[in-house]
């Protein structure tokens, strides 16, 4: 019996049975082995699928030669992967002291069994390595948070796998995590599986699906937590990397655009213009330097949260949305819309600026020897632009080019004003100087040389 080495099974069953027999019992599927009269073992295999196979393969060995024949009950029938397995089990049986050289011996062992027979040190794979916590090493792959807002699921958290170059940017060949990869164990930290898990605790995969995300402190201290990271992105994969900071002391202000839309934004006590996160406690970001935090205000965090996503308001819906936030208002400090005066009574104004242009030209020579080009010289040309100015805007515009304008008055706080542009007397003016700088030698429209 002692004769059953790992090294004959293999000659005597081939390349990939053995092989693939090996990994059958190294995993436990072989639920029972013993030895019978004649050189016999018998075992049963647990196969695919959940079927069990009878093997009964019967051996005959001396000093030179060792001959096998293995039926087995599975598909193949003779000599198969089943049959390298139960006799790999009754090698093990008689390496440990269970077999004999002269008698035969009936030994059954359970699956229970063989498997804490199995795990014995010297049947243990290799340890996981895990990769310990810390900011992103560039050069390896890395989990991404990316915290935006979708439209119609509200404030979400999507991890993505991807690769952190050198010089500090995303990779082009970033995906969404999949949590069933064997990409997880090589490159997630503890934390990360943390916070996947939380992440999934908290969502929603119904149609369509979002995050039921809690209040106050656990929303806190699982944005915080992923923010600290250092792999927190702000919109997309390659957005600007977030960073977390103390609560901010936000304000509300409707800024207003040339056509009278107004949208909602938030700004500090520095003026700096932030973006608010409509999560049930909401957050501010700053989108130039990536600080994030709670924002902080007068209202209440749901009212807050709501205002915070808003839309663009259109013109002709600012009524609307005045009288609705004067309702629920109800004395508290709720930002009021105020409506956009029109005017076109603004007559434009032409204003002709004048200045120099150096170019470098080349003087051409001529002579009995030779006649081409000189020596380069430098000279400086008068110019004139025309432009189109109205009372009350600093921004001025070339005449003929598309734009509406808003007066700079929102800026002091008064309300703002938005100027009709007149585009045939601004065409009269385009018309007049074009004339003129072709009658002084001009090269172009809006030149006058």
């Amino acid at each position: 019996m002692k004769r059953i080495t790992a090294n004959r099974i293999r000659r005597a069953i081939g390349e990939p049975s053995y092989s693939r027999g090996e990994k059958y019992f190294e995993r436990s599927r072989v639920q029972n082995v013993h030895f019978g009269a004649d050189s016999e073992v018998v075992g049963l295999v647990l196969g695919s699928n959940s079927q069990v196979y009878a093997v009964s393969a019967q051996f005959r060995s001396d000093a030179n030669a060792f001959s096998l024949d293995g039926y087995c009950s599975c598909p193949v029938g003779y000599n198969c992967k089943h049959v390298a397995a139960v006799l790999l089990a009754a090698a093990n049986l008689t390496a440990d002291g269970f077999g004999d050289d002269d008698t035969a011996m009936s030994i059954a062992v359970s699956r229970e069994v063989s498997r804490w027979l199995d795990l014995w040190p010297k049947k243990l794979g290799t340890p996981l390595e895990v990769r310990p916590p810390g900011p992103p090493s560039p050069g390896q792959d890395h989990l991404f948070f990316v915290i935006h807002r979708d439209t119609t699921c509200g404030m979400r958290v999507s991890p993505y796998r991807a690769y952190l170059k050198k010089d500090g940017t995303i990779g082009s060949n970033f995906r969404s995590f999949d949590r069933r990869s064997t990409w997880t164990q090589r490159n997630l930290t503890v934390q990360d599986a943390g916070l996947i898990g939380k992440l999934d605790f908290f969502s929603d995969y119904s149609f369509d699906s979002h995050y039921d995300w809690p209040e106050g402190d656990a929303l806190i201290e699982l944005v915080g937590e992923i923010v600290e990271t250092g792999r927190a992105r702000a919109h997309e994969i390659d957005g600007v990397a977030l960073c977390w900071r103390p609560p901010r002391r936000c304000e509300l202000v409707w800024r207003v655009g040339a056509d009278g839309e107004q949208r909602l934004v938030a700004r500090d006590a520095a003026g700096t213009s932030l973006t608010l996160l409509p999560f049930p406690t909401p957050l501010f970001l700053d989108e130039g330097t990536g600080e994030t935090g709670v924002a902080e205000t007068e209202l209440s965090p749901r009212m807050l949260s709501w205002l915070a996503d808003a839309p663009e308001v259109p013109h002709e819906s600012v009524g609307a949305v005045e009288a609705k936030l004067s309702r629920i208002g109800q004395g508290s400090p709720v930002p009021r819309l105020h409506r956009v005066e029109q005017r076109t009574d603004v007559a434009p104004k032409p204003v002709l600026i004048l200045y120099g242009r150096e170019q470098n030209v080349r003087r051409w020579s001529a002579g009995e020897d030779r006649c081409g080009p000189g020596e380069d010289l430098s000279a400086v040309f008068p110019c004139a632009l025309l432009e189109i100015a109205y009372e009350g805007v600093e921004r001025r515009l070339r005449p003929g080019k598309p734009g509406k304008l808003l007066s700079d008055s929102y800026l002091t706080g008064d309300p703002p004003v938005v100027i009709r542009r007149d585009p045939e007397l601004e065409s009269e003016y385009r018309r007049a100087f074009v004339t003129a700088a072709k009658r002084h030698g001009g090269k172009g429209p809006d030149a006058l040389r």
